[in-house]
């Protein structure tokens, strides 16, 4: 996809220092068109603070709909729940989650060393030294693969997380053109069919996720029929996802699309001071997942692998998603 054929309909973008963002307007929820004063009571965050959100805070959600909304960002969060744990993503509380059940055969842990200096902790069993450990001849570069602890979500949740925050930025002239998805984000009784549900998932800086979120609602300019209305990315610290918002009826002459045909290469750019050179996270291309399904399925990832280079000293995470 070229990336020409889109503009910025919405954006914002927040990291460490900045002041807190409040988008939407106090008065009615957009969800659910609500009214009542005694319903904005609650701090609903855009972006839920269990991926790291701190800053970004919608005004017209009403306490109703915040609630309601809590289901689908868990599953969210489970989704990529180890990943926030190896980039030490500071939820609530300013706590980083922490991946698998004591005794289990796979856990990650973000502890405090000897020297009071946070640590990562993996442990990793049940598997053969062959299975976990691998190096290769040619370039003697070192892989420890390491299965992830198995954290149940469910991909229908997940996906209705994503969709509530991409409407959440929706400037507001284009919400009537999307009532079914806002009625189907509200129904939990899934009276609305979408049997298909295309997310994309890339990574940057695993380890050590960078301490950013950021999200871009692109809408297709005049002349470009051939791609979908309106795309929406999310990026939270060192993941990024991408959807299709689906309109009611702008996109109604697109033939079925195969999965993976639009593809979005997301870049953020994290600016400090004047003196310093800004910050440029690269997410790669992604990989697509059908996140229709109604059931709880275990997390997209499967294993991280560290890669180690003993010449260069250069290691770097590489996640491994389930076949």
């Amino acid at each position: 996809m070229n990336l020409e054929q889109y503009e910025i309909a919405n954006a914002v973008q927040a990291s460490l220092s900045d002041k807190k963002i409040y988008i939407g307007d106090k008065g009615e929820c957009r969800f659910c068109g609500t009214i009542s004063s005694r319903k904005f009571r609650t701090t609903a965050h855009t972006i839920p603070e269990a991926l790291g959100n701190k800053w970004i805070i919608s005004l017209d959600e009403c306490d109703d709909c915040n609630a309601a909304f809590g289901r689908y960002d868990e599953s969210l969060v489970k989704s990529i729940e180890s990943v926030l744990t190896l980039g030490g993503t500071k939820g609530k509380r300013n706590k980083i989650r922490q991946s698998g059940r004591t005794g289990s055969n796979s856990q990650i842990r973000r502890i405090n060393g000897a020297d009071g200096k946070p640590q990562l902790s993996m442990m990793v069993g049940g598997h053969s030294f062959s299975d976990v450990i691998g190096i290769d001849s040619k370039t003697g570069i070192l892989t420890l693969r390491a299965p992830l602890p198995v954290t149940p979500f469910i991909p229908r949740h997940a996906y209705k997380a994503l969709v509530k925050i991409g409407l959440a930025l929706l400037p507001f002239e284009e919400l009537s053109k999307f009532r079914k998805l806002r009625n189907w984000l509200q129904d939990v009784n899934e009276s609305e069919h979408f049997n298909f549900l295309e997310v994309g998932i890339s990574f940057a800086y695993i380890g050590n996720a960078p301490p950013i979120t950021a999200a871009t609602v692109l809408r297709r300019k005049p002349n470009y029929n051939n791609v979908p209305y309106m795309m929406f990315t999310l990026s939270i610290g060192s993941v990024c996802f991408q959807i299709d918002l689906m309109p009611d009826t702008k996109d109604s002459h697109l033939p079925p699309l195969p999965m993976g045909t639009i593809k979005i290469h997301w870049r953020n750019v994290v600016k400090g001071n004047e003196e310093d050179e800004p910050l440029i996270i690269d997410y790669g291309l992604p990989t697509f997942l059908d996140w229709s399904g109604i059931i709880k399925k275990p997390q997209p990832l499967e294993a991280m692998e560290l890669q180690f280079n003993p010449r260069t000293r250069v290691e770097k995470f590489k996640p491994v998603f389930r076949t």
